[in-house]
């Protein structure tokens, strides 16, 4: 078990406004169960992260090819190592581990995972549901109020001491605020106790440590995602610039600035908590029993440098896009994982190079199909 984290007394009188519009109380209770090896208003679409365009790598220098073994980018680009740390498309770990479908997610050496719920009825299982393209895949499924994972097992050679991106896609049955309090989407940290660098993101407000002198010091906003439908969720926490943002299917919902505590400079950044963690209601009582929470495809890496792809051919008109997993990256080739995601099969697909500005070009690289599981 984790310990309940301690409060920061500069965030006191925050909280307390937060309880007297919510009805809510901060939950100090410990969320997680582990294993024993650690391991203002502005909703217009943007590149997450880091908004815009550049002239980059010269479109007509790339070449995007899909095979039964994945996508590749053939090229020059501007970055040039792995940035990813970590991948989890539920199906791989679901075969890992050779789980049978309404099978808990557990914390075994072949689990992606290395903390779970400590409300065993909310914990995560293995579940078959329509995906985003519309075929049936496995997701990770859970009910009630604290359905969360934590201390991802990275697999990459990155590291992150200052800088944490991280996608995932996120189905809840009713809205995550429609039964009040406070609820984490996700929650990062650098040491696992809580008294270290604490980044949480819930349905209503982004709360962090700020630039000393710095208001304010809690960044408010609604969520902004749909009940019942897939939403693309992101967060870029970069601390040496400093500046994390949020996304929710593309639209920036928060940009504040936040700090590493210094005592914990040599500490990565890691996701404590990512799922549905409901802080609970101020009279001790807990909501959101009946609620169903969905969680696929997550992406972590040390920086917003990624590829996706679209649909469209221009990335401001990009609204349905897929962020795809590295297999391996230098400074003229990328080799990708592949998933249908959103996208139909036989949907013609645009190649997207981000850059670690976050930038990318304002048109993508028309994917060429060569092989017959994808195209």
């Amino acid at each position: 078990m984790i310990r309940p984290h301690p409060r920061r007394f500069r965030h006191v009188a925050v909280l307390l406004l937060a309880l007297a519009l919510s009805a809510c109380g901060g939950g100090g209770s410990d969320p997680v169960s582990q294993s024993t090896t650690p391991q203002a208003e502005a909703s217009e679409p943007v590149s997450a992260p880091g908004a815009g365009t550049t002239p980059g790598t010269p479109i007509s220098t790339l070449r995007a090819v899909l095979t039964d073994e994945g996508l590749s980018i053939q090229g020059p680009n501007a970055w040039g190592g792995n940035p990813m740390l970590f991948w989890d498309n539920v199906q791989t770990g679901y075969e890992a581990v050779h789980a049978s479908l309404g099978a808990e997610v557990g914390t075994g050496a072949s689990s992606p995972w290395g903390a779970v719920s400590s409300t065993v009825a909310s914990r995560f299982k293995y579940e078959s549901a329509t995906t985003r393209s519309g075929e049936i895949g496995v997701v990770y499924r859970g009910a009630g109020y604290r359905p969360i994972f934590g201390k991802p097992r990275y697999t990459g050679s990155a590291s992150a001491f200052d800088h944490l991106y991280v996608s995932w896609w996120y189905r809840p049955s009713i809205d995550p605020g429609s039964e009040g309090a406070s609820n984490k989407f996700i929650r990062l940290w650098d040491d696992g106790n809580g008294y270290g660098t604490r980044i949480s993101w819930t349905q209503m407000h982004m709360t962090c440590d700020v630039p000393a002198g710095y208001t304010p010091e809690v960044s408010w906003k609604s969520w902004g995602g749909n009940a019942g439908q897939w939403n693309r969720m992101e967060v870029d926490a970069n601390l040496a610039r400093p500046l994390v943002s949020a996304w929710v299917n593309g639209a920036v919902r928060h940009q504040h600035p936040c700090v590493k505590d210094p005592a914990q400079a040599s500490k990565p950044l890691w996701v404590y908590v990512l799922g549905f963690d409901h802080g609970g209601n101020a009279d001790g009582s807990v909501s959101y029993q009946d609620m169903v929470t969905e969680v696929a495809d997550i992406y972590i890496a040390n920086s917003p440098a990624r590829v996706e792809i679209s649909d469209s051919p221009t990335w401001a008109a990009a609204t349905r896009r897929e962020v795809l997993p590295v297999k391996h990256w230098d400074a003229q080739r990328i080799d990708l994982g592949f998933l249908r995601g959103v996208f139909p099969a036989g949907t013609p697909l645009y190649a997207y190079v981000i850059n670690p500005d976050g930038s990318t070009t304002a048109q993508g690289t028309l994917v060429t199909c060569t092989g017959l599981q994808w195209c």
